[in-house]
């Protein structure tokens, strides 16, 4: 039932396979299709190569519209890929990679990979910086030490996500860093907003004695209440997320975890198209090997259904 929604979501202009590969071709080259190498203009199609059907009179070389993207190198039909968009960019939550594989018809491991690739694809490294008044908090993931035994409470090893959320524009930006310390908490307002703009946070000593911005604060021990009450709520679905959907999060894969929900909420007035679009605007340049995905650790979660 949900796969039959999505398909029918994008049977325009997704309907076909050759209708994707030119809706792919004309977001990605809208004036002409150029070389995705050499970015030479002396283009011609071909049938000699079954799965790059360019080929550049310049650098003598094959290229497809996956080529020089976080695609390239995929043998996964782009229909496969924009349905996937949708469904871990319209999931409020997120979807995992079980469920991803069922509703595409692929394996757990493609489906696991293709989110990743996904998640890559859609960072954002504009390095603009918000104009404020920006609310700023920092909470804690890895395990919940809740109704659990002394000596695997002090295993867990939590890590400190800082999350800012600017109210003129609505947009929000997580990071992980190495520890609440005051150096780390305030080097990541420095470096994401402008000097003079306002700034709200709890009483956490860490955002103490801030240069060159307007710093309040809320005490919540005091129940105080108003002024961080937006960039806390983010922390509800975020976790939402791990709990329900995910069930863990590999420390290594976190980061980009962090960016799915980043970029879900930042895109999520934009209709399905735009987002794909923004996808494959992002996505050029950037490249995830699968090698480099399980290097460290197992190839994907290893988490029993």
């Amino acid at each position: 039932m949900q796969d039959d929604l999505f398909e029918l979501a994008l049977r325009q202009p997704f309907d076909t396979e050759q209708n994707a590969m030119e809706w792919f071709v004309s977001h990605r080259w809208p004036d002409g299709v150029r070389c995705a190498r050499c970015d030479g203009s002396r283009v011609h199609e071909t049938d000699y190569h079954p799965s790059q059907p360019y080929r550049c009179s310049d650098c003598k070389r094959y290229f497809s519209v996956k080529t020089g993207t976080i695609m390239q190198s995929s043998k996964l039909p782009l229909r496969t890929w924009a349905l996937a968009i949708c469904l871990l960019m319209d999931s409020k939550c997120g979807i995992n990679s079980y469920d991803l594989a069922r509703l595409l018809r692929v394996t757990q491991p493609t489906a696991w990979t293709l989110t990743h690739k996904i998640r890559k694809g859609f960072e954002d490294d504009d390095g603009s910086l918000f104009r404020g008044p920006v609310e700023v908090d920092e909470t804690y993931v890895g395990g919940r030490a809740r109704n659990q035994p002394l000596e695997r409470k002090k295993r867990l090893k939590k890590r400190v996500v800082i999350g800012m959320l600017d109210r003129d524009t609505d947009k929000v930006r997580f990071k992980l860093i190495a520890g609440a310390s005051r150096p780390l908490l305030c080097r990541f307002i420095y470096e994401n907003t402008e000097d003079w703009i306002e700034v709200y946070t709890d009483e956490h000593k860490g955002y103490q004695r801030m240069r060159r911005r307007k710093h309040s604060t809320v005490n919540h021990s005091k129940g105080e209440r108003g002024l961080t009450n937006r960039i806390e709520s983010e922390w509800a679905v975020f976790k939402r997320g791990i709990r329900a959907v995910y069930l863990q999060m590999s420390p290594k894969h976190q980061p980009r975890y962090l960016v799915e929900y980043q970029e879900r909420r930042n895109l999520k007035l934009l209709t399905m198209l735009e987002k794909m679009q923004t996808f494959l605007r992002r996505s050029i340049g950037k490249r995830l090997r699968y090698l480099d995905l399980i290097a460290g650790g197992p190839a994907y979660p290893p988490v029993k259904r």
